[in-house]
């Protein structure tokens, strides 16, 4: 595309960041469908009818789970010498607000902090939870914005927000099957407009860390859930999977979430799935899982208020150094991890500024690692997964 073009682009999707009426997807066109309506969860306990589930039979795990959760006091890799090559961020957000206005200098400082950084390629998705916000779909346009303006250093995941928010409350209020084939319509189009990656990030299991966030909650083996992911396998595409397996309060979803995956990949064994944060799970957890599915990759994160996400089992302490365990998982199968900081620009004055500072920590985690593993980590692993027909092998 030439730059002309280009520009022509960007102005036209600048105008659709004004309020729109009307249907706000191709699928949607001419259906008389209000969308929000059909997707924005009611409030928790709540019930209009008696709800409509259509269940299928979970699976045991296929291993034996190790349940304890580990001292995040206990051993960590030292910091190396940084690692200076390329990086690729598998999941970053976008976390404008639709009261406020987003220029296209504030995005264009985001592309350039990213290059400036080191960081060759990110892909950018909406949050589990951004569907249920008001005037949510400026985020979507922000993030296609994002996408002509950084080029091909800027991937995209779709979807997320509105596929887990309508499977949360099908599954707590009731839904129809015209409802259902509504949102299958709706992702196949999205799917099939050569915009996006894949599906993610999407949520399972999303529990409230830090007493602000609302809690998503379905069981794997709902059949909706299960139809979402076989439209993405069948369209050989990528979906990036939140789901905790233990709550705040301690309440185990190990069974759920460990049986999920394995009934998901006994109906899809050729699926592309990324499970996000390693999966919410100890070392010994996710080393079994990565035997087991030789399609499937984790991306890690660093985290700083560990007393927040103490239940998922962070690969880090508080200092955010890496945990040894931890360190001797990724250089033991390192062809299955990726670099996801999870990042939120604009959110509580998230910057361009604070993410440097943010790779610039994970370049001395890496540099921890045997150089041929912090390699495939930070970024080959996920250049081979984004490129066309590319998959975990």
């Amino acid at each position: 595309m030439n730059f002309g073009a280009a520009l022509g682009r960007i102005a036209i999707m600048a105008a659709l960041l004004l309020p729109v009426a009307g249907p706000q997807s191709p699928a949607e066109a001419g259906s008389g469908l209000d969308w929000r309506a059909d997707v924005t969860p009611r409030p928790e306990g709540s019930r209009r009818r008696r709800p409509h589930r259509v269940m299928v039979d979970l699976p045991k795990p296929p291993f034996a789970i190790d349940r304890r959760l580990l001292p995040h006091d206990r051993g960590v890799r030292a910091y190396g010498e940084p690692y200076l090559g390329p990086i690729i961020d598998i999941e970053l957000h976008l976390a404008t607000r639709g009261h406020r206005d987003t220029s296209l200098a504030e995005l264009g400082e985001i592309a350039a902090g990213l290059r400036a950084s080191g960081v060759e390629k990110a892909l950018v998705m909406p949050t589990p939870n951004e569907g249920r916000r008001r005037r949510h779909e400026k985020r979507r346009l922000h993030r296609k914005l994002l996408a002509e303006i950084g080029g091909k250093a800027i991937g995209l995941m779709c979807c997320g927000h509105y596929v887990g928010q309508w499977l949360h409350q099908a599954y707590y209020d009731t839904y129809t099957e015209e409802s259902l084939d509504r949102l299958l319509t709706r992702l196949a189009a999205d799917l099939d407009s050569g915009l996006y990656a894949g599906v993610g990030e999407i949520a399972l299991y999303h529990f409230d860390k830090n007493g602000r966030q609302a809690i998503i909650r379905y069981p794997p083996n709902f059949e909706p859930f299960l139809k979402v992911v076989g439209l993405v396998a069948s369209r050989g595409l990528w979906m990036l999977l939140h789901a905790e397996s233990v709550d705040p309060k301690g309440v185990s979803y190990e069974d759920q979430v460990f049986g999920g995956i394995e009934l998901i990949y006994r109906r899809h064994p050729d699926l592309k799935l990324i499970v996000a944060h390693t999966a919410t799970t100890n070392p010994e957890n996710l080393r079994r899982m990565l035997e087991r599915y030789p399609n499937l990759m984790i991306d890690f994160k660093l985290v700083k208020r560990v007393a927040n996400w103490h239940h998922t089992e962070p690969v880090s302490n508080a200092d955010r150094r890496l945990h040894e365990d931890w360190a001797r998982l990724f250089e033991a199968m390192p062809r299955r991890f990726m670099v996801g900081t999870d990042s939120k620009f604009f959110r509580r004055r998230f910057d361009v500024a604070k993410y440097q500072r943010k790779i610039a920590r994970y370049r001395k985690v890496l540099g921890g690692l045997k150089p041929r593993a912090a390699r495939l980590i930070a970024y080959e692993n996920a250049k081979r997964i984004l490129s066309p027909g590319g998959d975990a092998k």
